[in-house]
C-alpha cells in the first residue's frame, strides 16, 4: 500500500497559475473545429486573462518568430477578467467585426508561439508541439501551467467546460499485475466499464484504482456467441465453442461526468499482462473494442446470423450479409507493434466485408475513419512495405476464404504479380483481440476504392473501378 501511495503522488500533475495574460489554447491543424468568416478552417490561438482586471491589448503582440516579436499587433481592444479571446492564425491580417486574423499561420509540425507586450517583453509562449487534425493543445484548468493535448477543442470559451483524464500507465504489454490509477484534472466523477460498453452513470464508479491482471484464466464470453450456422449447412468453417480458455486482455473504457453530464470523451485502453509477454507475440496486435450489442445482438449485431438468417438459404443470409451505412457499427481500435508499443488509437466504424465468407465463423472486417468518429484517417503505415502513411479504410481479412486450400494463397498470389502492371493489395498479418478476447490471426489488407487510388497515386482525378470476382484460393488447384 505504501508503494502505491508514493507512485500515485508521482503521477499527480502539479497545477499552478500565472499572473498575466496567457496563451490558453492553440490549434495548428484545424479542419472542422471552427470556421472563420470566410467559411475556412483557419488555425487559431486563444488568449486568457486570469487577472482580476480588464486588460487593454493595445501594446500586446503575437509572433512565431523570436527575432520579430511584434510580427502581429492587437488592435485597441480589451479582454475582460476571467475571459478568453480567440484569434485566427490565418495569414489574412484582417479584422471583420470582432473577428481577428494574424498575418502569419501556424505550422502543424510545431513551432514556438509568443505573446509579448511593449514589443520586447515575452509574456507567455508555447513550445513547438505536433498536433493531429482537429486536436488542440492548451491549459487545463484555464490559466494554469499545466499544458497538454486536449480531448475536446473549446475555441473562445473556457477549457474548464471540459475535463481531461490522465492515466498512470500506457496501454500495452506488462509482465506483472498492477493498479491502474486515473486522475480527473478537474476532479469530475469517473465511471468505467470492463466489457466494451460505453460507460455512463450506471457503470462502475472509479474510486481508488483498477487492478490490471492476467485474464488468461477468466471464463470465455464473447467467443461463446455462435457466429455462423451449423457446419452441415454452409461451405466454410462454422462456429464451435472454444475447446479451451482463450487468451485475454484487460479493456478499460472510462468517462468523467459533472452535474450529471459527460465532461470528457470516452477513453479506451487495452492492457496485456503475462509473465514473459514480450516473447508471447511475434505479430502486431489490433484490439477492437465495442458494445456487445453491436456485434452479437440478434436484432442489430453484424457478426451473427440473427434475424436476417434464413435456414433455407444458409450460405447467403444472416445479419452479416446486410450492407451499407445502416450496418456500420462504432468501435475503438488500438494498434500495437510486436513489442506491445501502441502506434495508434482512435474511434472508427466497422462493417462486415466480403462475399460468401460472411457466413464463416470468423469474418473479415472493413474499418472506416470518419470525422464523425474523430479522425478522418488512420495515420499509420499499416503495411510497412510501401510509402502510404494514412488510410481512409482498410480490411482485416479472415483466412477462412481459403480454408481447405492454403490460408496464405490469397496473399501469395498478390505477391507473385506485385511487380507486374496489375493492381494488388499489400498485406500485414496481425493478431486480433475483440473486446479483450483472442480472435485469431487475420491479415490487414488495403481496400481498393477511390480513397486508395487517390492516396497511392496522389491524384484526385475521377477513376472508374471495374469490379469482378476471382477466387484466388482456387487458382493453383
Amino acid at each position: 500500500m505504501f508503494r502505491h501511495f508514493i507512485f500515485f503522488n508521482l503521477f499527480l500533475i502539479n497545477i499552478s497559475y500565472t499572473q498575466d495574460l496567457v496563451i490558453n489554447e492553440i490549434m495548428s491543424n484545424n479542419n472542422t473545429c471552427v470556421l472563420d468568416v470566410d467559411g475556412e478552417p483557419s488555425d487559431w490561438i486563444e488568449i486568457y486573462n486570469p487577472t482580476n482586471n480588464n486588460v487593454n491589448l493595445n501594446n500586446y503582440t503575437l509572433s512565431d518568430d523570436p527575432n520579430t516579436l511584434n510580427k502581429w499587433a492587437f488592435p485597441n481592444i480589451n479582454i475582460s477578467s476571467d475571459s478568453t479571446l480567440m484569434i485566427f492564425a490565418s495569414g489574412k491580417d484582417i479584422k471583420v467585426g470582432n473577428e481577428l486574423h494574424t498575418n502569419f499561420k501556424l505550422a502543424a509540425s510545431g513551432e514556438f508561439i509568443y505573446l509579448s507586450k511593449s514589443e520586447k517583453q515575452i509574456v507567455d509562449y508555447i513550445m513547438p508541439v505536433i498536433l493531429e487534425e482537429d486536436e488542440s493543445y492548451g491549459r487545463l484548468p484555464d490559466g494554469s501551467t499545466n499544458l497538454l493535448h486536449l480531448d475536446i477543442c473549446t475555441p473562445n470559451s473556457s477549457n474548464n467546460n471540459t475535463n481531461q483524464l490522465v492515466f498512470s500507465n500506457k496501454p500495452g504489454f506488462y509482465n506483472q499485475p498492477f493498479n491502474l490509477y486515473i486522475q480527473s484534472l478537474l476532479s469530475d466523477t469517473i465511471y468505467y466499464t470492463l466489457d466494451g460498453s460505453i460507460p455512463n452513470t450506471n457503470s462502475y464508479l472509479f474510486q481508488d484504482s483498477i487492478l490490471i491482471y492476467s485474464r488468461d484464466f477468466d471464463a470465455n464470453h464473447f467467443s461463446e456467441f455462435p457466429t455462423s450456422p451449423h457446419q452441415s449447412t454452409i461451405d466454410y468453417p462454422a462456429w464451435t465453442s472454444p475447446s479451451e480458455i482463450i487468451k485475454k486482455a484487460n479493456i478499460i473504457r472510462c468517462i468523467s461526468y459533472r452535474n450529471g453530464q459527460p465532461s470528457s470523451k470516452v477513453h479506451t485502453q487495452t492492457y496485456f499482462v503475462n509473465n514473459g509477454i514480450e516473447k508471447k507475440y511475434n505479430l502486431p496486435i489490433m484490439s477492437i473494442v465495442t458494445d456487445e450489442l453491436n456485434f452479437f445482438s440478434s436484432d442489430s449485431g453484424i457478426y451473427v446470423p440473427g434475424v436476417f438468417f434464413d435456414e433455407n438459404d444458409p450460405n447467403w443470409t444472416g445479419n452479416y450479409f446486410q450492407k451499407g451505412i445502416m450496418w456500420e457499427r462504432p468501435i475503438h481500435v488500438e494498434y500495437f507493434n510486436e513489442n506491445g508499443l501502441i502506434k495508434f488509437s482512435q474511434d472508427a466504424g466497422v462493417r462486415i466485408h466480403g462475399g460468401k465468407t460472411r457466413a464463416a465463423a470468423q469474418k473479415s472486417l472493413r474499418l472506416y475513419a470518419r470525422k464523425e468518429y474523430g479522425k478522418k484517417y488512420f495515420n499509420y503505415p499499416l503495411m510497412g512495405n510501401n510509402n502510404i502513411n494514412q488510410y481512409k479504410r482498410f480490411i482485416i481479412q479472415t483466412t477462412m476464404g481459403c480454408w481447405g486450400h492454403s490460408i496464405i494463397k490469397d496473399v501469395v498470389s498478390h505477391n507473385i504479380v506485385k511487380n507486374s502492371n496489375l493492381e494488388t493489395q499489400d498485406f500485414q498479418p496481425a493478431i486480433v483481440f475483440l473486446n479483450g478476447e483472442y480472435w485469431g490471426v487475420h491479415t490487414i489488407r488495403e481496400y481498393i476504392d477511390e480513397y486508395y487510388i487517390n492516396d497511392k497515386y496522389e491524384t484526385e482525378e475521377d477513376v472508374e473501378i471495374l469490379e469482378g470476382y476471382i477466387n484466388t484460393c482456387e487458382i493453383f488447384n
